[in-house]
């Protein structure tokens, strides 16, 4: 993989953010200033895609991802078709007859959306609840061997520069529009509220795709990111299975899909299939013509309600058993001063704590001084007694079993199993869980 060498500085960290604002807040200013809302929303579109282009030559990811005459020409065809011309026809003779007459007939439908808002919170709302929308589409699209017939176009490219975003079928264009534009339509989503969402959503996306050396850092929690998406392009469909955000990736991390390597960068892009049709004319016809190759149609559907649970068990194994201890850990005198005081307390009406005087022992020096090093064999008698007898000779809470050894050194021995013995197996695992949890 030929990498150039990269931008240098804050450069990596800032472009995006600063480009994401830079646009929103031009078009905050056009519209104060009266111009066109189509105006407002497409010239920051437009000055967003002509950085991007400068800064892919300047600062590339990756020199072989440049393209050529043949992609560029295929992408523009796709750009002009499924992100510019298919949209406007789709909301002018679809969406606004349907959505006027679907309000007409439910007016309270309406009241739904929160109007009294400002336009900033509608659409981060909105594209809050849109991206919920697209992560799981976008994941049906990678299970669902029909969908995965349309979406296989979008990864058919084997370089990822900021035009190919708008490669889609449009078939599959017009399902995208009617999952994440013709509900907030019909919900009365104001003009301007949907021409912010179109800004980021196009900035954004750019970049996502674009052939820019960037680091997102601690914004690769928040954004669907160029060095998140990039995975998601991996021709290995075991890594492109991750990272379905369509412009967030809270979506990914709350349900498990969310991808990352430090150490490592993308290198083979694309499809199984090395001969995937690459022209815009073969592309619209290939989910009819050609036999799409099923191996790059990978992830699975993973029931909601399972992974929602599995994270609240996760959250409730590090508040009650992991924080506790790590918190323990940092005083281990005084930690294990307070146990052994419990312990003694607990026990003290044993034979074995009468003998051995637990009820006058204050220190563990007293401690020390009052009760010898044991072995088993000197513990044996009382073990015995109390399995026969069931009274408390070495412990005051009765053994709800005798875990027995082999004998190997000598005769079997028999380790009493408490209660709470088994509730601390049960931490124990909660806490090694979580911790697998966390690192994988």
């Amino acid at each position: 993989m030929k990498v150039s060498k990269p931008a240098t500085g804050i450069f990596n960290y800032c472009i995006y953010p600063i480009t994401i604002s830079a646009g929103i807040m031009l078009f905050q200013l056009m519209q104060t200033s009266g111009y066109l809302i189509f105006f407002s929303s497409y010239i920051p579109v437009v000055l967003a895609a002509l950085l991007i282009t400068l800064l892919e030559l300047r600062f590339p990811e990756n020199t072989s991802w440049l393209p050529d005459r043949h992609d560029i020409k295929t992408d523009v065809l796709f750009m002009l078709f499924t992100q510019v011309l298919l949209p406007k026809l789709f909301a002018f003779i679809f969406i606004l007859t349907l959505a006027g007459s679907l309000q007409a007939s439910f007016p309270p439908i309406i009241s739904v959306w929160p109007q009294h808002w400002s336009i900033i919170a509608q659409a981060l709302l909105m594209l809050l609840l849109a991206d919920f929308v697209s992560y799981w589409y976008h994941r049906a699209a990678h299970s669902n061997r029909w969908l995965w017939k349309l979406h296989a176009v979008h990864h058919s490219p084997e370089k990822l520069y900021w035009l190919n975003v708008s490669r889609f079928h449009p078939l599959e264009k017009i399902v995208q529009l009617s999952l994440t534009s013709l509900p907030f339509i019909l919900l009365g989503v104001s003009e301007a509220v949907l021409a912010i969402y179109l800004v980021f959503y196009s900035i954004n996306g750019f970049f996502q795709h674009c052939n820019i050396r960037l680091h997102y850092g601690p914004l690769n929690y928040l954004f669907s990111s160029a060095e998140l998406h990039r995975w998601h392009h991996s021709r290995d469909p075991k890594i492109s299975a991750h990272n379905f955000g369509n412009n967030l990736s809270i979506w990914d991390l709350l349900f498990g899909t969310w991808f990352l390597p430090t150490e490592r960068r993308p290198k083979q892009l694309g499809l199984k299939d090395r001969y995937f049709p690459k022209t815009f004319c073969a592309q619209f016809r290939a989910p009819f013509q050609h036999q799409i190759h099923a191996n790059n149609c990978s992830a699975r559907l993973t029931p909601v309600c399972s992974q929602i649970i599995t994270k609240l068990l996760m959250l409730v194994a590090k508040a009650l058993y992991l924080r506790p201890l790590l918190k323990a850990a940092k005083q281990p005198l005084g930690t294990q001063k307070r146990l052994l005081t419990k312990l003694l307390a607990a026990n003290r009406s044993t034979v074995f704590g009468k003998r051995h005087g637990f009820a006058a022992i204050k220190s563990y020096q007293d401690f020390i001084a009052s009760v010898p090093i044991q072995d088993y064999e000197s513990l044996r008698p009382y073990i015995e007694k109390q399995q026969g007898t069931n009274s408390n000779q070495l412990t005051e809470e009765p053994p709800l079993m005798y875990a027995v050894t082999s004998g190997t050194t000598g005769q079997p021995k028999y380790v009493p199993v408490l209660a709470q013995t088994l509730q601390q197996y049960r931490q124990e695992q909660a806490m090694f869980s979580l911790l697998q949890f966390q690192a994988r």
